[in-house]
C-alpha cells in the first residue's frame, strides 16, 4: 500500500507509515476519550470535544517526506540545464550536460540522505489546567453515578400528619399492603372501590422495581466500560455516558415516586398533612445534580475560545434558558395536579392519590371507575412528561458543553412533550371532575395551576429548542 501523506510505499499490515508517522488510515484519537476520528475532524463523535487542528508543516518539508523536490525553478525541477540563448560549441555543451549531470546525482544523493529517517513532528502539549479540568469532569461523572447507584436504595419520603413517618420506596414489597385487606372488610369497600384502593400501591410496586432493574444496568455499563477505558485501554470506549445516565435514573424515580405519593392536606382547625422527599433524598438529588451540572461545565471551560464569539454566547445562552425552563417543569410535575377547596379545608391530589380518595369516598362504582379510566393513562403520560424533559435538559447541557448543536432528536422530544403537557391538563380536569361527582358543584372549588403552567413552560421549551437550532445553523451559515 501506499502512504498517502508522503507517498512512500508500505507494507500491507502496516498501520503507521515508517517515514512520515501517520496512521495510514487517515484517522487520529480524540485528546480525552481516545476514540478514532478523521483526520479533518472538528469534534469528536463519541464524546463532543472539540479537536484543535493540528499545526500544518512548511509545504517544502512536506514535499521533501513524499520524495519530491521543491520548485525553487523549473531547471532543478526537471533535472535538465536551461536551454542555452545562443547556439555554443559542441564541446561546451557537453560540459554543460556533465555538469548538470552532476548536479542531479549530487541532490538525488542528499534527498535520500534526509528521507531515510522520518522527519520529527512537533508534539504539542497539553496545558496542566487543561488536564486538571479534564480529571475533575471525569471525577464528577463517577460521583455522579456512585449518588444514583447507592441512593436508589434510599429513596423515601416523610410523611407529615401531626406525627411524622417515612415511606421507603422499599415499602412496596409489602409493607404498604400489610392492613389494606382488613380496611377493606371493616369498612365493606365493594369490589370497583377496592381496586381503586389497590391501584396506587401496584403502581408503587411496580415504579419500585423499574427502579431497581434500570439502576443495576446502568451501574453495571459504568464498572465495565470504566474497567475496559482503564484497565484494558480499549479505545472508543468512555464511562461518562453510563455513569450520567445512571444519575439520571434515579432522579427520574425519585421524582415519579414522589407525585405518586402527592398529597397535601389543609384544615381550618384540624391536623395538616403533607409529603415531602426526606433528607437522604434530598441530599442525593442536590449532591448529584451537582456533579452533573459541575462535568458539563468542565466542558464548556475546555473550550473557553468558542464563547469569545458573541454568535456563540447569544446560541449557549438561548440553550441555557431552555434548560432551566425544563428543571423548573420537571420540578412541578413532581407535584400535585389539582387543588380542592371547601369551606372547612383545602387538600391537593395528585393522580394517584385521586383515585385511592376515590375508592374511600365515592360510594357509585361507576364515577369511582371513571376516576380511575382517567387517572392511570394520565399518570402514565405524566412519568412520559417527566422522561421527555429530563432528557431535553440533558441535550440542552451536551449542547452547551461540547457546542456540537442540536440535532432532531431534541426537537422531537419537545414536540411530543408539548403535546404531552396538553393531555396532562386533560386528563386531570376529567379525574378532578368524577372524584366531585357526588358533591355539590358550589361545594367544592377546583384549581388547575401546576397543569396550567406545564402547558405554558413545555410550549416555551419548544421555543426555545428551536430558537437554538435556528441560531446554530443561521451562525454556521454565516461563517
Amino acid at each position: 500500500m501506499e502512504c498517502k501523506f508522503c507517498g512512500r510505499e508500505m507494507v500491507d499490515d502496516a498501520v503507521y507509515c515508517f517515514y512520515c508517522g501517520k496512521r495510514l488510515d487517515g484517522k487520529k484519537p480524540c485528546p480525552s476519550c481516545k476514540a478514532l476520528v478523521p483526520d479533518d475532524a472538528v469534534f469528536c463523535g463519541r464524546c463532543g470535544t472539540r479537536i484543535e487542528p493540528e499545526v500544518l508543516k512548511d509545504e517544502p518539508l512536506a514535499q521533501e517526506a513524499a520524495g519530491e523536490t521543491p520548485p525553487d525553478d523549473a531547471a532543478e525541477q526537471t533535472g535538465q540545464s536551461a536551454p542555452p540563448e545562443e547556439e555554443t560549441e559542441s564541446g561546451e555543451q557537453s560540459g554543460q550536460s556533465e555538469d548538470g549531470s552532476a548536479q542531479e546525482d549530487a541532490q538525488d544523493g542528499d534527498l535520500n540522505e534526509e528521507t531515510e529517517s522520518p522527519p520529527e513532528e512537533k508534539t504539542v502539549r497539553t496545558p496542566k489546567w487543561k488536564k486538571a479540568v479534564e480529571i475533575t469532569q471525569l471525577s464528577l461523572a463517577g460521583f455522579a453515578a456512585l449518588v444514583g447507584f447507592v441512593f436508589t436504595f434510599c429513596i423515601g419520603l416523610t410523611v407529615s400528619a401531626g406525627v411524622k413517618g417515612d415511606l421507603f420506596i422499599y415499602d412496596y414489597f409489602g409493607k404498604v399492603y400489610e392492613n389494606l385487606d382488613r380496611i377493606i372488610v371493616i369498612n365493606n369497600i365493594g369490589d370497583t372501590q377496592s381496586f381503586a384502593l389497590y391501584m396506587p400501591f401496584v403502581f408503587g410496586t411496580l415504579v419500585a422495581i423499574a427502579a431497581l432493574i434500570c439502576n443495576f444496568v446502568f451501574t453495571i455499563m459504568t464498572v465495565v466500560a470504566l474497567v475496559r477505558q482503564y484497565a484494558y485501554k480499549r479505545e472508543g470506549v468512555c464511562f461518562v455516558k453510563p455513569a450520567l445516565r445512571t444519575f439520571i435514573s434515579y432522579s427520574v424515580f425519585a421524582t415519579v415516586f414522589y407525585a405518586l405519593n402527592a398529597e397535601k392536606v389543609h384544615s381550618v382547625g384540624g391536623i395538616d398533612s403533607s409529603i415531602y422527599f426526606n433528607g437522604a433524598t434530598l441530599a442525593a438529588l442536590i449532591l448529584g445534580g451537582v456533579a452533573f451540572g459541575g462535568y458539563f461545565v468542565c466542558r464548556a471551560v475546555l473550550r473557553l475560545n468558542d464563547f469569545t464569539d458573541k454568535k456563540e454566547i447569544i446560541s449557549s445562552s438561548v440553550a441555557l434558558g431552555t434548560g432551566a425552563v425544563g428543571v423548573v417543569t420537571a420540578i412541578l410535575l413532581s407535584m400535585a395536579v389539582c387543588r380542592f377547596s371547601t369551606a372547612e379545608e383545602s387538600y391537593s391530589l395528585g393522580f394517584m392519590p385521586m383515585i385511592y380518595n376515590a375508592g374511600f369516598n365515592l360510594s357509585d362504582s361507576t364515577n369511582c371507575g371513571g376516576v380511575m379510566c382517567f387517572g392511570i393513562p394520565s399518570f402514565a403520560v405524566q412519568i412520559a412528561l417527566l422522561v421527555l424533559t429530563v432528557c431535553v435538559i440533558a441535550e440542552v447541557a451536551v449542547r452547551v458543553g461540547t457546542g456540537s448543536g442540536f440535532g432532531k432528536k431534541p426537537l422531537g422530544m419537545a414536540i411530543a412533550a408539548a403535546v404531552l403537557t396538553v393531555l396532562y391538563f386533560l386528563g386531570a380536569f376529567a379525574a378532578a371532575n368524577m372524584l366531585n361527582a357526588e358533591v355539590s358543584a358550589d361545594s367544592v372549588s377546583r384549581s388547575y395551576g401546576v397543569p396550567i403552567t406545564v402547558i405554558v413552560l413545555g410550549f416555551i421549551m419548544l421555543g426555545g429548542v428551536i430558537a437554538t437550532i435556528v441560531l446554530d445553523k443561521k451562525f454556521r451559515r454565516a461563517a
